[in-house]
């Protein structure tokens, strides 16, 4: 009888001191960033004794600590702190265990430390090891609950603009009389139309367009010779002073007209000088889209007009003075040069349970 309780005092003893034996789970450095959380997961057997404890290095603290039943029963959690002091809990079922740290705005180090208490020698050798069964990890989620993301990658011809330049040229330059209201036999109106090209586009090679169109249009009248001699210094002083790409020669001041939408030719008004305005045809109408009275000189700066044609109409106020009327225009074109490539987009959906 004494043996047996001998015996049985020694086996309680064992027992007594195999329960109390801690099993280190882990002890680990994370480096947090600002902002990024980090988990870690381990499993627990029935009546395990968790033990766990955190320390931060950092003087910011933790947004948040929490222990979690996997998938979503919260255990413990903490907020804005950087230390947690030991933690002991007894595990009410098998299962895993997710400790989530998230770090606010600055970075920190932090420590994790887990220990856990075997609560009989069946669970002294238990795997703490997490192993994902992915084929199975969306169990726990009730029909049509997002359970990823998939993303599609796709490869498109597309066409685009690499190169643009600026081509100049001269549209009309002449000079026209304007006779007055009593030169008897003739008409006291002068014309001058003007005709645009039609927009072109040539197919290079397979991956190589280029198109050119018709962009904005200047032009300078000017009545007499003393206009012209005006006119020509303007152009002289601005080929010395001024650097535009592709500056025609001789029509240096509409070049920059066009170019710029600044007007370096001064207008000059006179009475009983010339009259004008510039129309086009839209539908059945004439439309004017510029008119100026009584001038001597002046310029101006015109978008192109779909109708790729204008007129010009010049009327002399003047009883016996016939006017020599001087037009320029120059032309400005945008030479576009397009390039296909292939363009790689995606789209990112989501996928339901089912």
């Amino acid at each position: 009888m004494k043996l047996f309780i001998v015996f049985f005092l020694l086996l309680l003893g064992f027992s007594s001191t195999f329960s109390q034996t801690k099993i280190l789970v882990t002890s680990s450095e994370f480096v947090l960033t600002a902002k990024q959380k980090e988990i870690v997961y381990f499993r627990f057997a029935q009546g395990d004794k968790l033990i766990f404890s955190v320390n931060g290095t950092s003087k910011k603290p933790l947004k948040s600590f929490q222990l979690v039943h996997y998938p979503s029963e919260i255990l413990f959690s903490r907020v804005k702190t950087n230390v947690v002091e030991k933690q002991t809990w007894t595990v009410a079922r098998d299962g895993v265990f997710a400790f989530e740290m998230e770090k606010g705005k600055n970075k920190n180090t932090v420590r994790l430390m887990v220990e856990r208490v075997p609560a009989s020698e069946k669970t002294a050798n238990f795997s703490t090891m997490v192993h994902w069964d992915y084929s199975n990890k969306d169990a726990h989620l009730p029909k049509g609950s997002v359970v990823r993301y998939d993303t599609t990658f796709y490869s498109s011809p597309k066409k685009v603009l690499t190169k643009t330049d600026t081509i100049y040229s001269v549209l009309y330059d002449k000079t026209m009389k304007v006779f007055s209201k009593l030169k008897l036999g003739k008409e006291t109106k002068s014309y001058a139309t003007l005709r645009f090209p039609e927009n072109e586009t040539h197919r290079i090679n397979d991956t190589t367009e280029i198109t050119i169109q018709s962009d904005v249009w200047s032009y300078w009248l000017g009545v007499g010779d003393h206009s012209v001699k005006e006119y020509n210094t303007i152009n002289k002083s601005i080929s010395l002073g001024l650097q535009v790409v592709g500056l025609l020669s001789g029509y240096e001041a509409l070049t920059s007209l066009a170019a710029t939408g600044v007007s370096l030719i001064n207008f000059q008004k006179s009475s009983n000088y010339v009259h004008y305005r510039v129309y086009t045809k839209i539908g059945e109408k004439l439309v004017d889209v510029d008119t100026g009275g009584d001038v001597t000189m002046v310029s101006g700066r015109l978008p192109h007009l779909q109708q790729n044609w204008a007129t010009f109409e010049f009327t002399n106020d003047n009883l016996l003075t016939t006017l020599d009327v001087n037009l320029k225009v120059v032309l400005l074109q945008l030479q576009k040069t397009y390039k296909t490539r292939k363009i790689t987009t995606f789209s990112v959906e989501p996928v339901y349970k089912k």
